[in-house]
This record gives C-alpha cells, sequence and structure tokens, in this order.
C-alpha cells in the first residue's frame, strides 16, 4: 500500500501476514500466476494530515489479531473478495474487521473490491 500526498511518495506499507502457499510459495506462483511478494517487517502509520492517521491492513491480515495497538485515528483495510463471490467469505471477513475495530478502539474502514464496504465503529462494531 502506497501514500502518495501532492504527488509524491510519502509512505510504504508492505503486507506483514502473507497467505501460506498462496503467496508464500515458490511453486504456487506457477499455478495461481501470482507475483513473488516480499513480507514487511514492522507496522506503518500514514500521516495523511496534520493530526490524521491511518494503520492500514492488507486483505487476509484481518484475520490475525492486532499485536500493537495503533496510534492512529483510522485503521484502513483493503481487500479484494472476488474469490468469494457472495458466498459466506465475504461476510465472515466483514465480521473479523468488526473484531479488529472492537480490539483496538480505532474506527476501521473496510474497502473491497466487490465485497462489503463500510465503516465499523471503534466502541459498538457498528
Amino acid at each position: 500500500m502506497f501514500l502518495l500526498l501532492n504527488g509524491n511518495l510519502t509512505s510504504v506499507y508492505d503486507k506483514r501476514f502473507l497467505v501460506p502457499f498462496y503467496e508464500t510459495s515458490p511453486i504456487a506462483t506457477v499455478f495461481s500466476g501470482a507475483k513473488a511478494v516480499g513480507r514487511g517487517e514492522a507496522a506503518t502509520v500514514f500521516e495523511v494530515a496534520p493530526g490524521i492517521r491511518i494503520f492500514p491492513m492488507l486483505c487476509f491480515e484481518v484475520l490475525l489479531p492486532i499485536w500493537e495497538r495503533p496510534h492512529a485515528n483510522f485503521i484502513v483495510l483493503l481487500s479484494s473478495d472476488w474469490r468469494f463471490r457472495s458466498g459466506i467469505g465475504q461476510r465472515l471477513l466483514a465480521k473479523f474487521a468488526r473484531m479488529r475495530a472492537l480490539e483496538s478502539s480505532v474506527r476501521l474502514v473496510r474497502v473491497s473490491d466487490v465485497g462489503i464496504t463500510g465503516i465499523l465503529g471503534a466502541k459498538s462494531g457498528h
């Protein structure tokens, strides 16, 4: 995930949790067409404006608990749910996003290409 401000690259976030056998196995790239993905090492917070900070997450990272409390106003989760079509997978990932908002006490903005998109409150998860 990249942050561009005024046309300049200011921050980069590399996904820290790679999906086993899809993003981590060299043989998986042959069958899925996926490119090799590098693993990020540290949590990143983007400062998009004075006092407005976002904690980025990508796709399946929502399945894992947030080990460090993000010092941010929002968690922004980008997800590609096309694999799930309209099945239970999209709803399940949205429920995990709700849990991440509640456990971190930070509002979560979930953006999906074909799945469930929305803003979840930090207190109620709604």
